[in-house]
């Protein structure tokens, strides 16, 4: 989190980055947001429900829609609210995000095994989505949990960023190299 945070600061300081979605599990959404104020200096609103924003002093601010809350410069959200259908299309409607970091990253993954590309559970598909419809300018994708990965696991991920290169041209290499 305080390496997100310094990454963060930095980019907002004269990065380009103004507009920066949080996206993090339910359970963590309060402690991002005071972890954000008190390690980062960063005052950021929280989504609760689709009809309030909540500051970290405690101030709530009722909004008209779900909408509305993405037009904040800044904002922690659960990860589990923006992936459904009805909030992502709202999310895909308004202006683009500098930023979009997701925490818990590798809970974005196939539903199936190796043989399954395009059927990404809605984390890993809301990031495909994300990126293609360059709704956002950039990913940060977070993970402090050890891992232990199928192959294309972080494949997925890599191609999610837009990055990867030689390492993404055909998963045989990728499989040849974990093998």
């Amino acid at each position: 989190t305080i390496e997100a945070i310094m990454a963060i600061r930095r980019l907002r300081a004269g990065r380009g980055v103004k507009k920066v979605l949080f996206l993090v599990p339910a359970g963590l959404v309060n402690q991002w947001q005071e972890e954000l104020r008190e390690k980062g200096g960063l005052i950021v609103p929280r989504l609760e429900g689709s009809n309030r924003l909540v500051y970290p002093n405690g101030e709530k601010k009722k909004i008209d829609s779900i909408k509305s809350a993405f037009n904040e410069e800044l904002l922690v959200m659960s990860r589990e609210t923006a992936r459904m259908d009805s909030n992502l299309q709202h999310l895909m409607s308004v202006n683009p995000w500098d930023l979009i970091m997701l925490d818990e990253a590798h809970a974005a993954k196939r539903k199936g095994g190796e043989g399954e590309f395009n059927s990404g559970n809605l984390l890993l598909s809301m990031l495909r989505h994300l990126h293609h419809s360059k709704q956002t300018k950039g990913l940060m994708l977070l993970s402090a949990t050890p891992m232990q990965l199928n192959p294309w696991e972080p494949w997925d991920l890599l191609s999610v960023l837009g990055d990867g290169g030689y390492w993404l041209a055909g998963f045989k290499d990728i499989r040849t190299y974990y093998d």
